[in-house]
């Protein structure tokens, strides 16, 4: 740590993948935030992008990392709080977190770790995506690609999550840790259809605006015409 805060007055700029992550290192390695800047995550959308929901029931979706610390249990705790939901998870499970998996798995539909074709098909499946993740997300990758399948989600007030919904407009903010209101949030959206359609849209047209490949693009050249 001391060797890293010993070199940065040789650099120019800094890159962060969000405004939370720019303000935390700031802090964590003591760089001056004039020297910080963002350049949000943008992803490629093909192969991904809306399809008509044509399943029973309501589902709710999990697509991240099957791991403590992506807050899978809470979101199991909301949905058993809940009539007429369906949960379903996909994601890579490390080995040193196959138990975790183990105590879950029967409470749940789990899809294993599908490819991009695999794992498009799950996102517009859901009729909502939740990650109530412990950990304080810098990126939040799993939110822009369900916004890009049309799908709403559901997410927990901390990391990139805030500035993500407050740019788009395609979800739902809970208290992190509190599968409560986590049920609340997910009950909203299950009653209201018309409230899902209208959130699924504002995910997918304010991804394509913030956070698409040529956004990233310009905001990474920004930095290097800014420095040069």
């Amino acid at each position: 740590m001391e060797l890293i805060r010993q070199q940065i007055r040789h650099v120019d700029a800094f890159v962060a993948t969000s405004e939370y992550y720019a303000s935390y290192m700031t802090g964590y390695l003591g760089i001056p935030a004039a020297k910080v800047r963002v350049v949000p995550l943008g992803i490629n959308f093909t192969d991904l992008g809306p399809a008509e929901k044509r399943h029973a029931g309501f589902r709710v979706g999990f697509f991240a990392r099957i791991a403590p610390e992506k807050g899978l249990h809470h979101l199991i705790e909301a949905v058993e709080r809940l009539e007429g939901v369906e949960l379903h998870a996909a994601g890579y499970n490390l080995p040193e977190h196959r138990e975790y998996l183990a105590k879950w798995e029967k409470r749940m539909i789990y899809h294993g770790s599908p490819d991009r074709e695999g794992k498009a098909e799950f996102l517009r499946g859901m009729d909502v995506l939740s990650v109530p993740t412990d950990y304080v997300e810098p990126k939040g990758l799993f939110v822009l690609e369900s916004w890009a399948c049309g799908t709403p989600v559901v997410q927990p007030a901390h990391g990139a999550f805030p500035e993500m919904i407050r740019k788009t407009g395609g979800g739902l903010l809970v208290p992190p840790r509190d599968p409560g209101a986590l049920a609340a949030a997910i009950a909203k959206l299950r009653d209201d259809a018309a409230l899902r359609r209208e959130l699924g849209a504002r995910g997918e047209a304010g991804v394509r605006e913030h956070y698409s490949m040529a956004a990233m693009t310009r905001a990474a050249l920004d930095v290097y015409h800014g420095v040069a």
